[in-house]
């Protein structure tokens, strides 16, 4: 309903995905086979559309889990999505308790995202990040944006609107850095009621990109 945007679909596959006990590399996290993966970004090609790994690291870290998919990351249409709530302090348990990802984090992967575009010759990548809670991000301000890669600070959580249009305003509205764009993640099931596409054009800014889970 927005000509303005025309609409590029995606699919979001979440790999590593975090898990309730320690694994067998103490990193709480199962890896997708590569099959399945090769699936997906087959089937997102076949349909025009992009091909997001949504990242839910655990114990591990960012560099570890990009390094397992970079193969992937330099075919074109192959982006990242990171979800600082599972991204954990030693100690800490899944869905027991919040992670956050430090600024340092999220840079490394607009590095190297960077770089692939450039030696690689792609097109931008996108790169999401996820956001429900103010200290899942301490240290946002530090985000350094690089040429070759769009940042996405997408409100996630689910809830009531007015509780999603107050995070919106805080998260997508107040504390977006210069060149980073506005997401919204809606919840088909949990969020009561559902958004409709013109309430979330009705935002300030509206969102560029709308995730349905």
């Amino acid at each position: 309903i927005d000509p303005s945007h025309p609409v590029v679909p995606a699919l979001d596959y979440v790999t590593p995905v975090v898990q309730p006990v320690p694994m067998a590399d103490n990193t709480w996290v199962y890896r997708m086979p590569d099959d399945s993966i090769q699936h997906y970004i087959t089937l997102a090609n076949s349909h025009h559309a992009l091909f997001f790994f949504d990242m839910q690291v655990g114990h591990s870290t960012v560099q570890n889990e990009v390094n397992h998919v970079w193969p992937y990351l330099k075919q074109p249409g192959v982006e990242l999505s990171l979800d600082p709530e599972f991204d954990l302090s030693p100690g800490e348990i899944p869905d027991v308790e919040f992670g956050h990802m430090r600024a340092a984090e999220i840079n490394w992967a607009i590095d190297q995202l960077s770089q692939l575009v450039q030696t690689e010759h792609l097109p931008p990548k996108i790169l999401i990040v996820h956001r429900f809670l103010q200290e899942m991000l301490p240290d946002w301000q530090n985000i350094k944006l690089k040429p070759g890669v769009q940042v996405i600070i997408t409100v996630d959580g689910f809830g009531a609107p007015s509780q999603k249009i107050g995070d919106y305003q805080a998260y997508d509205n107040q504390e977006l850095l210069p060149g980073e764009f506005p997401g919204m993640k809606l919840f088909y099931n949990l969020d009561k009621p559902l958004m409709s596409p013109s309430d979330l054009l009705a935002l300030n800014p509206p969102p560029l990109m709308v995730m349905y889970q």
